[in-house]
């Protein structure tokens, strides 16, 4: 499967939740996830975030379960994603160090969990980085996922009027604030 994805700033989490609630979405979950990024200085461009269409690895603890997962880097549309659970994080970080890989940076955040007909919707409150909507559907082919990406678009609008997607992953917002706060 193939997951196209959009994210967006959110300025009005209350404000958000409440649209989600006169819509209809089912708010599944909540969830806290750390995520431990891995790179390859071959995979990086020069700032340091990972080139388009690379696989980005990293280590997701959910909650105490814990996954390695390789993420395709496609800021505009959708990837490949593969994942396998691991005992803990160290078999983890000694399976991707393994394999050459690095640790870069951690992510946490928070995020509730949200279904909408064939819509996966994640609020998230990123560490450092600020509130976030992620907007994903699961499509089985390439020529599906344009369609998909727009039925995304029309419904982070129905969300969020007027927000624009951030084509950006919370990798690159790391590397960004990493980089702003060395100075």
């Amino acid at each position: 499967m193939i997951e196209v994805e959009i994210k967006a700033r959110v300025n009005d989490l209350t404000s958000l939740k409440q649209t989600l609630d006169n819509l209809g979405a089912k708010m599944e979950t909540t969830k806290k996830l750390v995520d431990k990024i891995y790179g390859k200085p071959e995979h990086l461009d020069s700032n340091g975030k990972y080139l388009e269409g690379e696989l980005c690895p990293r280590i997701r603890d959910n909650n105490g379960s814990v996954r390695v997962e390789f993420k395709e880097i496609h800021r505009q549309g959708g990837g490949m994603e593969i994942e396998t659970p691991v005992a803990n994080i160290e078999f983890g970080m000694r399976f991707l160090e393994k394999l050459g890989y690095k640790e870069a940076f951690t992510i946490s955040k928070v995020r509730d969990c949200y279904k909408y007909n064939d819509f996966e919707i994640d609020v998230d409150q990123v560490e450092l980085l600020g509130n976030f909507v992620e907007i994903e559907k699961m499509v089985s082919s390439q020529d599906l996922i344009e369609p998909a990406r727009q039925e995304c678009l029309e419904l982070l609008e129905k969300l969020i009027p007027g927000a624009e997607p951030a084509n950006v992953k919370y990798g690159d917002l790391m590397q960004d604030w990493i980089d702003e706060n060395k100075k």
